[in-house]
């Protein structure tokens, strides 16, 4: 079996980049199996992921060259965007596949598609389902997101996958014994971008400092340079907050195992970020906006959630939680439950069942 993958892979790295790292890499290990990709990342990192732009055309338009790899490959595994260009970009390599008789996989890492498509032209719309439509088979993170290829393709053709966490992050017992709940230890760990919530985020830890809280803060992620200095000056001015730059491997899991609290402020409309799950598999309580995946396999059992773009209600809550870390480990138990089998085999594995079902 010849599988192309086509979609962003690090730098810059992002859930979505790092999936599409991880199920080359799974392949690579596996017997008749033949994996190859074409990148389609941006070498630097932006906030308007999904905006135009004419150096993205001219980026995406050289990378359309290597579009006749589909005629060598059985499989095109697309991991598709969510806006009308994160779309399109994909067009010649789904138009190719489709007149070659591939069978072509589109995995969506997110749930605003269908938003693109309603809020769309006529004409848009017209061409979002000429793409879409000549899809084999569609992956979601969960149960929900299907409706996204409703417009599309049919159900019936519609998977769910979960997500996973890299193994080296994956605790072991003495480590999570060793974890400390006596003192606020929060992490951020995300791009720091507007629509994520980083400025209601640093607005609410300045909250903390105000009311006598005691606390440290570490974050972590991509900043878009036109944002740079701004954040980094919030950063100054806020005691016991201090950012990381990029983290990756070792240092990302000491991050996560040092933390006991972590924040995702995030107002986009998110699918099931990996940051969350990666919280959870290092003994952090989480404390979350809501999403509609998570709500498909979380509730209040195993996420505080709190308000979208609200430094009060982020305050509140971790002022509150100051004052129950020690009452929170039921909660990290089933965390730990539920993350335990989510690895990057298994999510490998799941891939290829889908893949290979008639």
């Amino acid at each position: 079996m010849k599988i192309l993958i086509i979609g962003p892979f690090p730098e810059p790295t992002t859930g979505l980049s790092l999936s599409n790292e991880v199920v080359h890499k799974g392949l690579l290990d596996r017997a008749n199996i033949k994996v190859s990709k074409i990148n389609m990342s941006l070498q630097n990192f932006e906030e308007s992921v999904g905006a135009f732009s004419l150096k993205k055309a001219i980026f995406f338009l050289r990378i359309s060259l290597k579009a006749y790899q589909v005629f060598k490959n059985d499989i095109i595994y697309i991991t598709i965007g969510q806006s009308f260009f994160g779309v399109l970009k994909y067009a010649l390599f789904i138009y190719l596949s489709k007149m070659a008789g591939k069978q072509i996989i589109i995995h969506l890492h997110g749930n605003t598609l269908i938003n693109t498509y309603n809020q769309s032209t006529p004409s848009k719309k017209k061409i979002l389902r000429s793409i879409l439509s000549k899809t084999s088979k569609a992956i979601v993170l969960s149960e929900s997101l299907k409706a996204n290829f409703k417009p599309f393709i049919q159900a019936e053709r519609v998977f769910v996958l979960n997500n996973f966490v890299e193994h080296y992050l994956f605790l072991k017992e003495q480590e999570r014994q060793e974890k400390t709940y006596n003192k606020l230890k929060i992490v951020y760990l995300s791009n720091l971008m507007t629509e994520k919530g980083i400025f209601y985020f640093l607005d609410a830890l300045e909250m903390l400092n105000q009311s006598g809280v005691k606390f440290e803060a570490r974050c972590a992620g991509n900043i878009d340079f036109t944002l740079k200095s701004q954040i980094l000056d919030n950063f100054e001015k806020i005691k016991n907050a201090t950012y990381l730059g990029v983290v990756k491997e070792n240092e990302k899991r000491e991050l996560l195992k040092w933390g006991n609290v972590f924040v995702f402020p995030s107002y986009l409309v998110e699918g099931l970020p990996l940051a969350i799950l990666e919280a959870m598999v290092t003994g952090n309580i989480i404390v979350s906006t809501e999403h509609q995946a998570l709500r498909d396999y979380f509730d209040s059992t195993n996420i505080h959630y709190i308000d979208k773009k609200s430094k009060e209600d982020i305050a509140a809550k971790l002022t509150e939680l100051n004052n129950q870390l020690g009452e929170q480990k039921t909660m990290l138990n089933k965390n730990y439950k539920y993350t335990d089998a989510l690895n990057e085999g298994a999510f490998v594995n799941n891939l290829l069942n889908i893949i290979q079902k008639n």
